[in-house]
């Protein structure tokens, strides 16, 4: 037995704990151990002339006694913070445990108190940083984002909930990033997501863009950096709204397709404006040569000469026709205003109205017609059509030997 309380009397005399007996009916302490005379800065003889209450700050005296009151009636409290206030006005914060036994006809409070003055720091400090960081997540000039290790979001900034058209309430622990992500972006964003928390050491820093869709269904292009939490299975993901820049980008594109476009249609009009100066050249030198050996005074032409020279003016005047009108109908097509006007015919009825020019045409070649199928009905613009083939027709007699034949 006296082994026994040899344990208990070294225990309650080398406890780190303060640890005080208290009188349920005074209030008066009767006994403690010397860690809490450190504690309350006051020895046990001065200690037992004083009220429990008496040792809290003034202002918080009278709350302090209501409290003993309802602990030496009542019983027990598990854990409590309050202050005690040393002699000389230093404020202690301490944690609080009592229970209250019996013991003959006595009744006790016995309670233990703890010093949580660094553990008040530590957590002032952490409460403090935890603002600071949250003050820096909030007003980042991008939208932001946490995630764990089930893609929830764990915390959300104000950017974010507008993207996404949420509230943060309705973010934070109830949405999966997942649902934001358009699918055809999602395997890939959630296969690098499962990397990086399984391998956090070993994958950098991910940016890519994706399409998000939000709660409206509207879409947004998006450049998106994540990184994993150190020892966390967590991803910080920064969000950057792209759209419009994209749209810029695409305008840009188009405006650079224009003006190469242009370029190229310059370029095509000044080769064109070259060669058609050179085509109508041509059939103007030989219309003037042969109207000036016809109005000759000094030569006498006999008729055959005579038909032979207007044949040759009628050639050249009909080339010269068909250039003016590949100009007019070029154009056309600039402007977009160049209309086909399709009516019922055939191939033939085409041959036939083009027919003199293509004998102006291929006067020094030879034409086979294979028609078989001329004769089936067509909805087409015969005079286009009949362009078409003159030109065709016309490259074939410039391009091939005199007495060539051309197959139609």
């Amino acid at each position: 037995m006296e082994k026994d309380l040899e344990k208990y009397y070294l225990a309650f005399h080398g406890a780190i704990d303060g640890i005080v007996f208290i009188d349920c009916s005074s209030g008066l302490i009767k006994d403690c151990n010397p860690a809490f005379e450190k504690l309350v800065g006051r020895p046990l003889e001065e200690l037992k002339k004083t009220n429990i209450w008496q040792l809290r700050p003034v202002a918080e005296r009278s709350l302090a006694k209501k409290m003993f009151e309802e602990m030496a009636s009542g019983g027990a409290r598990e854990l409590a913070e309050l202050n005690i206030e040393r002699p000389d006005g230093t404020i202690v914060p301490i944690e609080l445990r009592v229970k209250r036994i019996s013991q003959n006809d006595d009744t006790f409070l016995v309670s233990i108190a703890r010093d949580i003055s660094e553990k008040k720091l530590i957590r002032e400090a952490l409460i403090e940083s935890e603002k600071t960081y949250r003050a820096i997540f909030e007003t980042a000039g991008v939208a932001m984002a946490i995630d764990d290790e089930n893609t929830f979001i764990k915390l959300a900034n104000s950017r974010f909930a507008k993207l996404t058209g949420f509230e943060i309430e309705e973010l934070e622990g109830k949405k999966s990033w997942r649902q934001f992500v358009a699918p055809k972006n999602r395997a890939e964003i959630y296969g690098s997501s499962h990397e990086r928390k399984a391998n956090p050491e070993k994958i950098a820093p991910m940016c890519y863009e994706f399409e998000l869709i939000d709660r409206y269904k509207n879409k947004r292009a998006i450049l998106l950096d994540c990184t994993s939490i150190p020892g966390r299975k967590m991803t910080v993901a920064s969000l950057l709204d792209i759209t419009d820049f994209k749209a810029s980008e695409e305008e840009a594109r188009k405006a650079r397709n224009i003006a190469e476009t242009y370029r190229i249609s310059e370029k095509v009009k000044a080769e064109l404006l070259s060669v058609v100066s050179h085509e109508l050249r041509t059939p103007l030198t030989s219309i003037k040569g042969l109207t000036d050996s016809l109005l000759r005074k000094d030569v006498n032409w006999d008729d055959n000469t005579k038909k032979d020279f207007l044949e040759s003016i009628r050639s050249e005047t009909g080339k010269l026709s068909r250039l003016i009108d590949d100009l007019l109908d070029t154009t056309k097509l600039e402007r977009n205003l160049l209309k086909l006007k399709r009516r019922k015919g055939t191939i033939l009825q085409v041959i036939e109205a083009i027919k003199i020019d293509m004998e102006c045409l291929t006067e020094k070649h030879q034409v086979i017609y294979d028609l078989q199928d001329g004769q089936s009905p067509l909805f087409i613009d015969k005079m286009r059509i009949g362009q078409v083939i003159l030109n065709i027709v016309g490259n074939s007699v410039k391009y091939s030997p005199p007495s060539s034949k051309i197959k139609i």
